[in-house]
């Protein structure tokens, strides 16, 4: 099993002017910052997908510092937490709030990305 984070230069896929998306210390944790766009969301899918390929039991999404999410970037999460699923794992997303919550129930996704059953 290669170490954790993958190999990506100094660990942080992207630092665009809008976005960050950084591999977090424990396997399968992924930290984005910022605004998750259309401009982010093959960086995004990227991350995410290597995550997945260390068969963590659960893969992390940190939105505690994102601002803004758009619809891509909750397909990004939706596909690849059908992939985590397929693969014998999960996805959860931590730390939404705000906007990025708001934007998580309007398009339905909320519960199934962060298990919150409330």
């Amino acid at each position: 099993m290669p170490a954790w984070p993958p190999d990506d230069d100094d660990g942080t896929l992207d630092q665009s002017g809008c976005a960050t998306v950084t591999y977090g210390a424990t396997p399968g944790l992924v930290i984005a910052e910022g605004v998750l766009d259309l401009s982010m969301s093959d960086r995004l899918r990227h991350a995410v997908r290597a995550a997945i390929g260390f068969r963590p039991p659960v893969v992390t999404v940190d939105l505690t510092a994102v601002r803004m999410i758009d619809a891509r970037s909750i397909s990004v999460l939706v596909g690849c937490r059908q992939l985590a699923l397929d693969t014998g794992g999960d996805l959860r997303v931590t730390g939404a709030t705000g906007l990025v919550r708001k934007v998580m129930e309007i398009t339905g996704v909320w519960k199934s990305l962060t298990g919150d059953i409330r």
